[in-house]
């Protein structure tokens, strides 16, 4: 009995010490969208649900999930508003008439979010994903997400950040050399598969988002 009951003690205590986004990053990890939708629902601030959505959409594509979304986070922080950008972006997925009334939105929320902190790591995550889908002519280019990328990887390596994994880095970069032309891409690729990455990401290299 005493035995089971430090389990349990110890088994709260990981679990409390744990952040949120790391829960979150641990069930997008395993492509468990019934948990994320679990801690979307049960986020008790707007920066964790943001988090939780950013997740949650590529998993389900459940377009009810983007709905009632704010213009504008409540806090003004890096994270939040390249969040939000992210979470619009989403929208014009579901329909891509949406994309000249939202892109002015999605510029602003990104153009704030480098403003405010250009080296925060979802900062350069976003940022970095918007150049590489973007048309050269409006700005996009795959040489400079590659450099965000790149960046977000050196931060991560440093330290932990809660709610990104050095995957997410890593598989943008290779994402990036592929697009950019990289001779070096496809030995990148399979030196990541040689990883073992989680099954979220082995999808990703094995079928990139369009």
């Amino acid at each position: 009995m005493r035995l089971l009951l430090t389990l349990l003690i110890f088994s709260y205590q990981t679990l409390s010490a744990q952040c949120f986004g790391d829960r979150v990053q641990e069930a997008y990890n395993n492509r468990n969208a019934r948990e994320v939708r679990r801690l979307m629902n049960a986020a008790d601030n707007q920066s964790d649900n943001f988090l939780a959505i950013y997740r949650l959409y590529p998993l389900t594509e459940d377009e009810s999930i983007l709905n009632r979304m704010p213009a504008s986070p409540q806090q003004q922080n890096a994270k939040d508003y390249a969040l939000l950008s992210a979470i619009w972006s989403y929208k014009i997925n579901e329909d891509r008439s949406l994309m000249m009334t939202l892109g002015t939105r999605i510029i602003r929320l990104i153009n704030t979010a480098e403003r405010l902190d250009r080296n925060n790591p979802f900062s350069l995550l976003i940022v970095g994903q918007s150049l590489l889908y973007k048309p050269a002519i409006f700005g996009g280019s795959a040489t400079n997400a590659l450099r965000k990328f790149r960046a977000l990887k050196t931060q991560l390596q440093n330290g932990g950040v809660c709610g990104l994994s050095l995957w997410d880095a890593e598989v943008w970069i290779w994402y990036a050399m592929h697009k950019k032309g990289d001779s070096a891409a496809e030995a990148f690729k399979q030196e990541l598969y040689r990883k073992n990455p989680p099954v979220i990401y082995r999808e990703f290299l094995n079928n990139p988002p369009d």
